[in-house]
């Protein structure tokens, strides 16, 4: 169906569109999009090009972040090789820092890119958590009660990141648990942080925020439970650090800000899906 089409112009449509709007497209569709990419000069107008095919075809988009894109978009299909060959680091950190911080009175939002469920109730958080760990996650007030500031996103595209779990970390137990999970001692003067590592290392981040990253198996499960750990061992960003041997993974990190922490947490899909069955229901 798909083959009519030049690379560039299917690089637009997948980065642009989800899987499910993709095969959802008639073959109609296609003379439309030729005939309309075919005079445009690119990749100088690529952003009013986007905007103008979704609004043609009425499908969804955000202004906002077509302007971010770009850049990804118009490289060549040799950039776009050696762009999927990113380090996991990368490519946690980045799906950490577009966790959705604001309440939403729904528990659920639904974009072409992803699923995302925020704001369990408290009950739910008990299913999986133990109580320490209950009580270090930070609490909304709602119309119908309190909810744990717990986000779960599941990506709609297949990738190295099958769910990533966040949970918003009071100001007060953000140091316990950098020294539980990291060996870190956190200090802030005045507006500098200090992160002093077990080794002795000191890390001075001024008016910045810092990620740790580096967990230990037994840790996991004295913080986070053996469910947790099993949906850990189960994404593919683990089972190819557990080749490499490393006895540590970057599938748990932490950020660490002025007013508290963001703990991130790597999934694989069958555990991320069975824990947030838990969460909601």
């Amino acid at each position: 169906m798909y083959s009519d089409l030049d690379l560039d112009l299917f690089v637009l449509c997948t980065f642009r569109f989800s899987t499910t709007e993709l095969s959802s497209f008639i073959l109609d569709w296609i003379p439309g999009l030729k005939s309309f990419w075919k005079p445009v000069e690119k990749p100088q107008r690529f952003r009013e090009v986007v905007i103008k095919l979704c609004e043609k075809f009425e499908l969804n988009y955000t202004p906002d972040n077509i302007g971010s894109d770009v850049g990804l978009a118009t490289e060549t299909s040799t950039g776009i090789y050696q762009h999927q060959e990113e380090t996991n680091s990368s490519i946690l950190d980045e799906a950490s820092r577009k966790l959705p911080r604001t309440p939403d009175v729904s528990p659920e939002i639904h974009t072409p890119e992803q699923r995302v469920f925020e704001y369990p109730p408290i009950q739910g958080i008990s299913k999986i958590f133990d109580s320490s760990m209950c009580g270090s996650i930070r609490l909304r007030s709602f119309e119908d009660g309190l909810k744990a500031a717990v986000t779960m996103i599941f990506p709609v595209l297949v990738g190295p990141v099958n769910c990533l779990m966040s949970l918003d970390i009071r100001e007060r137990d953000v140091d316990r648990l950098a020294m539980i999970l990291f060996g870190a001692e956190i200090k802030w003067v005045e507006q500098v942080l200090h992160v002093v590592l077990a080794s002795g290392f000191t890390m001075i981040v001024p008016n910045a925020e810092a990620t740790l990253k580096g967990v230990a198996d037994k840790t996991i499960i004295d913080v986070f439970g053996a469910e947790i750990h099993d949906a850990i061992n189960a994404t593919p960003i683990r089972r190819r650090e557990l080749k490499e041997g490393k006895h540590v993974t970057e599938c748990v990190s932490m950020i660490i800000t002025r007013n508290g922490a963001i703990i991130s947490l790597c999934l694989g899909l069958e555990g991320g899906v069975e824990i947030q069955n838990k969460l909601y229901n």
